[in-house]
Order: structure tokens, then C-alpha cells, then sequence
């Protein structure tokens, strides 16, 4: 008995472990229900990012590699994952702003900022 339990355990670990790949883009990247924010350029560079007054560093992330597969790793490091809600949203490189806005995202949503 011990030993078909057991073999029911692996295999609904197994189905489970099977049912989390996701496909989703970028939102398999979001911790729980958060949302993401990722900032797009015709060219990849330092930005300093200021959410409802945390302050980020990350960079722009080129438009042509938004949406390739091989990029999606550069482009998830360059996320900030907020809660959702409305949030206050400024963006600055060397000294210029860039980008300021106050917005509402929804959960599980990436939110692509054009600067």
C-alpha cells in the first residue's frame, strides 16, 4: 500500500511540476500576483527609476529584443515588479527625465514604458 502511494505521489509531482511551464512572456517572470514594469528604447542604457519614491537602478532594454526568446532573461532583468494598483512612476538618465507618469496597473500585468 505504502509503495502505491508512493507512485501516486511522483506521478502528481510530476503532473504538477509538468502544468508550471508557462509560455506567458514576460509575466512568467512576475512573483505572485504582482505586476511588471520594463522600460524600452531604441538602445540599451542606464536609467534610474523612481516608484512611489523606491528608487531603482536598471537599464532601457533595446525595443528589437523585446519580444525574443533569447533576450527574455536581459529583459527580466531589467523589471521592477510593483503591487498592483496605481503608482507614481518617474524615469531620469544623466540628470534628464526621461519619463514621469502616475498610472494604474492590474495584476499579472507588464506594463511596457516607451522613453
Amino acid at each position: 500500500m505504502k509503495k502505491y502511494f508512493t507512485i501516486l505521489l511522483l506521478a502528481v509531482v510530476a503532473v504538477l511540476a509538468a502544468s508550471c511551464s508557462s509560455g506567458r512572456g514576460f509575466s512568467a517572470y512576475t512573483p505572485n500576483d504582482d505586476a511588471a514594469l520594463i522600460f524600452v528604447d531604441s538602445r540599451s542604457y542606464p536609467i534610474d527609476v523612481i516608484v512611489d519614491h523606491q528608487h531603482y537602478h536598471v537599464f532601457s532594454v533595446k525595443k528589437s529584443d523585446i519580444k525574443r526568446t533569447d533576450k527574455l532573461k536581459v529583459s527580466a532583468d531589467n523589471m521592477i515588479y510593483v503591487r498592483p494598483g496605481s503608482h507614481d512612476v518617474t524615469v531620469r538618465s544623466r540628470g534628464r527625465l526621461l519619463y514621469q507618469d502616475y498610472f494604474y496597473i492590474a495584476p499579472d500585468a507588464t506594463k511596457i514604458i516607451k522613453l
